[in-house]
């Protein structure tokens, strides 16, 4: 009997031991890796935020608006900048004499192509639909009238309209409120489309002592500029606070005229850049908070010849 009950038992035992044998020749089965999806960083449409440079006599390193928009414009080319030529005209124009009467641009080239009256705040409006106040610059429309306010000395600031301009001749109105010495304002002109990554152009500016330059900003990242006149006396400038001027750039291809009061006071020759957007400039150099009002700024197309 005894052996009868072992004899029973031996296949179940055989059973179970195939089922382990089984079970530990299954494959292992590892679990597939999930997929790597890539992330997408989404890229908004650059606006005309003010670009503060520090002045080259301290670091060159651009300084970021404060209120988060990016840095705008295209990089200038480095081959056309190298091929520029840069000559500012003789004298008797280089000491700031008016050369000749002042000019009527109306009788010259007939109506302005483009007015901006400064009645209509959406021709300076930054990405978030206001005009700028940072820490580095204020434009504030009262009235009939922008106002440009530098806040820190000896920074220079920027702010870009919408048109593109190519040959014109561009002013720009302008009554200074208290102001001193090298307190510089004026124009900017042939700078780069919305959306690029530096910011380059002609800049033109007088100041509160009766002087103008011209400048070439070849790029603001890294910061790279080059004096086309510099600072230079004018009697054709009405010097002081509380003063009205009309800042004026004619453009006619490489050809670069400077006008105080329409008045011609010096001309030059570069071809480093041949259109593009315009703005305003300030650079407070002693009086902080310095500010000035635009009435107006126009321009006319140059007869094509």
């Amino acid at each position: 009997m005894k052996n009868l009950r072992a004899l029973g038992w031996l296949p179940v035992l055989l059973l179970i031991a195939a089922c382990e044998r089984s079970a530990s020749t299954l494959p292992t089965s590892t679990p597939e890796p999930s997929p790597v999806i890539p992330s997408v960083t989404a890229t908004e449409e650059l606006t005309d935020p003010n670009i503060t440079l520090v002045p080259p006599t301290q670091s060159v390193t651009p300084v970021p608006p404060d209120d988060g928009s990016p840095t705008p414009l295209a990089t200038a080319d480095p081959s056309a900048t190298a091929q520029a030529t840069n000559t500012p005209a003789a004298s008797p124009s280089a000491t700031g004499t008016p050369t000749g009467p002042a000019i009527d641009p109306g009788e010259l080239y007939g109506d302005p192509a483009f007015v901006d009256n400064m009645t209509n705040a959406s021709n300076w409006r930054g990405e978030n639909n206001l005009l700028p106040d940072t820490e580095n610059l204020r434009l504030e429309l009262r009235g009939d009238q922008l106002y440009v306010t530098g806040k820190k000395l000896g920074f220079e600031t920027w702010w870009f309209s919408w048109p593109i301009i190519t040959d014109v001749y561009i002013e720009m109105e302008v009554r200074t409120d208290s102001c001193t010495g090298k307190d510089a304002y004026g124009l900017i002109a042939r700078g780069p489309l919305r959306g690029a990554l530096s910011t380059y152009g002609y800049i033109v500016a007088f100041s509160c002592d009766g002087s103008y330059t011209v400048r070439r900003l070849d790029s603001s990242t890294p910061y790279s500029a080059t004096e086309l006149i510099p600072w230079t006396q004018s009697n054709a400038i009405k010097a002081g606070a509380n003063q009205v001027n009309i800042v004026g750039l004619r453009m006619d291809d490489s050809t670069l005229t400077i006008l105080a009061n329409r008045f011609e006071v010096n001309q030059l020759t570069d071809s480093s850049f041949r259109s593009g957007r315009y703005g305003i400039y300030v650079r407070p150099s002693q009086t902080a908070n310095f500010t000035y009002r635009i009435s107006e700024i126009r321009y006319w197309e140059l007869p094509i010849e």
